[in-house]
């Protein structure tokens, strides 16, 4: 058996290039920090593009045995909850597709259930990697408590905030937004089943989409620099409630939330020899549209479809070089559209507000258009080919 592929980061993106490898038929070794499971907590939107590669990996029966919510349509609305745009998603695709929606850590479980039954992914809980390990100008593995461990490629996919992205790729490109978010559970509001809503309005930004478990998720977009009126348990109904009036009829339930800092990163180099970056340790956007989960997964599968050209250190060095020239160019504008999105959806000026709406609005009437938008947006397959092909 070929000599594993090293992985250092249990998230969904080290576990997504586990399963991928998996499927290629190349076994490899996962090394994830204590308590990485329970990090994020997001109601993460598996796109149509995700869920066919994740089929593909055999992941997909361990993510639906943790009773994912699916809903088939998309509306961008204003404070008052009328609409300005509407997406049915199986117009996009053909067929009954769906979009689905899983709180992050039970989607990092359900993968890490597939990785361990396929019997190719050596999972090492608590044992981070502390350094990579270099001869020659080359990655040649990595270093944990443990010891070292040598290996032809080592993928970093160690989130955002990487140490390891940090000594070896360069000096990333970091953009602060000088916005937060509060994500929210609160138990589910029957008049917002079934359906995603991103709520654009002057006095601030929302979102709602439906979880398991009768739950709802509800984001609230606020000012970083605003720390005394940040959102918080005592006063989030009233902050959700100003944003999304409709929802003073209805009793929120608060579950828990937290808040997150919202940066953009995208790093200078995706690979050197010996290594490459995957997920938010090579980009980390806006939330707009929930692109990073799903980003990280096309990652993985355009690195490991390069791999099998060759496992000898020349392919792998070549393999790696063009994913990163392929990646870093697809993340590059991911993170200018997201960027833009958040800009434009964090307007408060009323002129502004007043343009936006009419372009929204101008974009649902323009039909063609918008469905050529929200298929590249959630990287849906043609209606014409309602198979797809995830390789």
């Amino acid at each position: 058996m070929r000599d594993p592929i090293l992985i250092a980061g249990g998230g969904a993106a080290g576990m997504a290039v586990a399963l991928s490898l998996a499927k290629r038929g190349r076994p490899s070794i996962v090394f994830e920090r204590p308590g990485s499971t329970n990090d994020i907590d997001r109601g993460d939107i598996i796109h149509l593009g995700s869920s066919l590669l994740l089929r593909a990996w055999g992941a997909w029966e361990y993510l639906e045995a943790r009773s994912p919510t699916y809903f088939s349509q998309f509306k961008i609305i204003d404070g008052d909850g009328r609409r300005l745009l509407g997406v049915d998603v199986p117009s996009l695709a053909g067929g009954g597709r769906r979009l689905t929606a899983l709180r992050h850590p039970e989607i990092v479980r359900g993968l890490r259930d597939a990785a361990q039954a396929c019997g190719l992914v050596d999972l090492r809980r608590g044992e981070p990697v502390m350094e990579l390990c270099t001869a020659g100008g080359r990655v040649t593995g990595v270093r944990t408590a443990r010891g070292e461990y040598g290996a032809p490629l080592t993928v970093i996919a160690t989130g955002t905030r990487s140490r390891l992205r940090d000594a070896r790729f360069g000096r990333a490109t970091v953009r602060d937004y000088g916005t937060s978010f509060y994500n929210a559970r609160v138990k589910a509001l029957a008049a917002y089943e079934g359906c995603g809503y991103y709520v654009v309005d002057r006095r601030g930004v929302l979102v709602l989409v439906t979880l398991p478990h009768d739950e709802l998720r509800i984001g609230i977009q606020f000012r970083t620099a605003e720390a005394a009126q940040r959102p918080c348990r005592e006063n989030f109904a009233e902050r959700a409630t100003r944003i999304l009036r409709p929802l003073g009829q209805e009793t929120l339930n608060l579950i828990d939330g937290h808040a997150y800092r919202l940066r953009g990163v995208l790093a200078e180099r995706f690979a050197v020899p010996g290594a490459v970056l995957l997920g938010d340790a090579a980009h980390t956007v806006h939330p707009t549209g929930g692109q990073g989960m799903n980003l990280a997964f096309q990652d993985a599968e355009a690195l490991t479809r390069r791999l099998v050209a060759g496992w000898d250190l020349e392919s792998t060095d070549r393999a790696a070089a063009e994913y990163a020239r392929e990646r870093r160019a697809h993340a590059r504008r991911v993170f200018r559209h997201a960027h833009a999105g958040g800009v434009l959806a964090g307007l408060s000026h009323p002129v502004a507000t007043g343009l936006r709406r009419a372009g929204v609005r101008a974009l649902d009437r323009a039909t063609p258009v918008k469905h050529l938008v929200f298929r590249q947006f959630i990287n849906a397959p043609s209606p014409a080919r309602p198979g797809g092909d995830p390789s």
